[in-house]
């Protein structure tokens, strides 16, 4: 078993606009990256506590609120009653601290720690947005990744990487190529089903977000990101209705070529100066009209500590 200190310079969750419904502060940026430096790092989720030197950052996705700032010996509750206001109603909340130390009321010269480990990119393979129809909702539906034994449903590197965080979820065949196992369904934001919601006048057709459990992260050298990430994917997701036990044949993700080769992203500058993030999106149409797009999201991470091998896959 190994440890890892983590320190993020952008979010690893979806973005999702909201607004700050009753703050006195606001922020619309990842306060994990290094757009407005020092790059935040995580101190605390919903209803733990954050200490000093820094400022405090609480909230999700694109929507934060942010403290005072802290010295040292002090701290700050990572909650509403904490900060005095709901950044983002009805999500679960967490918080970053960009840390640095103030010598004077003014704070005229801060004094910023270092940035610490070296810069690995992380691959995340976690979202899908299915796209719903209004003959879609109800707790007779569900969305999920498709278990007939006729597909694979697998997600293989090309490229030499880490699995620095495996999971159960998921099984690695031959050290490159994971397979989703009937316990990697498709959830919500709140870990439950993802299920599409009924139509109402405010909530009809569009895109919503669903998330493959136990998706894995993996890690990849600056070297390899710029020589050009390549993946090959072979699953398919879609509706299932419960009460008619029926699939609706949804999209199936196949690469073409067989071997995807990021066309474009392939400079550690460029995602620096992009926040730390940057998301490419395959969308695919089944036979009966379920649309949706599948996620890979390429994200800037440092990290120290004892890295695992790598797993040679080019």
């Amino acid at each position: 078993m190994f440890h890892l200190i983590l320190i993020s310079m952008v979010s690893m969750i979806n973005i999702c606009l909201g607004a700050i419904w009753d703050c006195d502060t606001s922020y619309s940026k990842y306060p994990q990256s290094a757009v407005d430096p020092p790059a935040g790092e995580w101190c605390a989720d919903e209803g733990g506590s954050c200490s000093g030197p820094g400022v405090v950052y609480y909230g999700s996705q694109l929507t934060w609120t942010y403290s005072d700032y802290i010295a040292d010996g002090e701290s700050i509750s990572c909650s509403n009653e904490g900060f005095g206001c709901d950044p983002l109603l009805a999500f679960t909340k967490k918080c970053y601290i960009k840390r640095f130390r103030c010598y004077d009321d003014a704070c005229t010269n801060p004094e910023v720690p270092p940035q610490q480990g070296s810069p690995y990119v992380m691959i995340d393979f976690s979202r899908i947005r299915m796209f719903k129809t209004l003959s879609d909702g109800g707790s007779t539906e569900e969305w999920f990744i498709n278990h007939d034994g006729i597909r694979s449903n697998t997600i293989t590197m090309n490229v030499d990487f880490y699995d620095i965080y495996p999971n159960n979820f998921w099984h690695l065949n031959n050290g490159c190529s994971f397979d989703m196992n009937e316990d990697s369904q498709l959830l919500n934001i709140n870990g439950n089903n993802c299920e599409p919601p009924e139509s109402t006048e405010d909530l009809t057709n569009g895109f919503y977000n669903c998330y493959i459990q136990g998706s894995p992260k993996l890690f990849v050298s600056p070297d390899v990101y710029e020589n050009g990430l390549k993946y090959t994917l072979n699953f398919q997701a879609g509706d299932y209705n419960i009460a008619d036990n029926e699939f609706d044949n949804g999209p199936i993700w196949t690469t073409s070529p067989s071997i995807y080769t990021e066309p474009d992203h392939t400079s550690i500058a460029d995602l620096y100066n992009n926040g730390g993030i940057i998301e490419r999106y395959f969308t695919r149409t089944g036979v009966d009209g379920r649309r949706a797009r599948f996620y890979a999201k390429y994200q800037l991470l440092y990290l120290t500590g004892n890295i695992p091998s790598v797993r040679p896959c080019n």
